[in-house]
């Protein structure tokens, strides 16, 4: 007896629809021959290590995907994207230590050639340091940078402290770059142990949330080490305006030329209590941002909310 021949078409179309229910995908790898290998190859594009759900599992959570790839070495060039921990959680610190595993973890790393976003979440009842979370790859003998290695073009970090400043500029392929609550540190004898890539690194895409302005002002005023010329996607938020003269809106005033005709969307926190109202158009002019798409503004303090409904009416009118 033939067995009837599902047309490709219908194939794609059906595959589509179960893309994100994973699921319907787990079912359907199971249950059906012919979308095993796809619905395997759509369910590890993106791979979250994760220690909910595991008291009873003996192995650490990098351990049991090593296994998972021991078995079906196949699936390893599928994980385009690897996310470590999820900041909702609240687990024990001896939880997250077995989420982190410092022997296991930059095996992972090794295994997943074609990595392209990276995303590693601290808690907020455990945020770890940098140096308590393994972030090279390879056996402890012949271990490298990730950016060395792999092909990172999108970097998330939350809610891990101490990171080293200089370490960012080991990514020499990377576009987007995602900071919440990271506090960064900048040691210059850690520099030595960093082997940079190409600079200056190309990003299209920032977003930061920070109280540190000095983390603003390395990537936004580091042309040597950022390029900004192609930067389509700004965010900066966690009230970072707290100098004089508004700290964000300096920084944004120094982008380079290129930007301001780049740059599609854009969302910012000012706080109006350190804002002078005579001379916030004189410290950003928006009209200069010709391909702005999207704008969002977060205004609090006591500063007068007129002084910013001028300031975007004067935007819009230009638009």
């Amino acid at each position: 007896m033939e067995h009837p021949i599902l047309p490709p078409e219908l194939f794609d179309l059906v595959i589509g629809h179960l893309a994100n229910d994973r699921a319907t995908l787990i079912v359907a790898s199971l249950t059906c021959r012919q979308f095993r290998h796809v619905c395997q190859r759509l369910l590890f594009t993106t791979y979250r290590l994760s220690i909910r759900k595991l008291e009873d599992d003996p192995l650490s959570p990098p351990e049991r995907l090593l296994k998972t790839l021991e078995t079906s070495p196949h699936l390893a060039s599928c994980i385009h994207t690897l996310v470590v921990g999820n900041a909702s959680d609240n687990e024990s610190c001896e939880s997250q230590d077995r989420l982190f595993d410092k022997l296991k973890l930059p095996l992972v790393y090794a295994q997943v050639k074609k990595l392209k976003r990276l995303e590693v979440n601290g808690t907020s009842s455990f945020r770890p340091t940098w140096s308590a979370i393994p972030f090279q790859s390879g056996l402890p003998s012949n271990r490298c940078d990730l950016g060395r290695v792999l092909p990172i073009t999108h970097l998330s970090l939350r809610k891990i402290r101490d990171v080293p400043t200089s370490w960012l500029f080991t990514f020499p392929k990377l576009e987007e770059l995602c900071m919440d609550w990271v506090a960064t540190t900048d040691d210059p004898r850690l520099k030595q142990e960093f082997d940079a890539g190409s600079l200056p690194i190309c990003l299209k895409r920032i977003r930061l949330s920070t109280t540190h302005p000095t983390l603003i002002q390395l990537i936004l005023n580091n042309p040597n080490t950022f390029n900004l010329e192609a930067l389509e996607e700004l965010s900066i938020m966690e009230n970072l305006s707290n100098g004089p003269q508004g700290s964000t809106l300096s920084f944004l005033a120094t982008l380079p030329a290129k930007a301001f005709t780049t740059l599609q969307r854009l969302e910012i926190d000012i706080d109006g209590y350190y804002l002078n109202p005579n001379s916030i158009s004189q410290v950003l002019d928006l009209r200069k941002f010709s391909s702005l798409r999207f704008l969002q503004v977060d205004w609090h303090g006591s500063g007068s909310l007129s002084v910013l409904i001028g300031w975007l009416e004067g935007f819009k009118n230009s638009q």
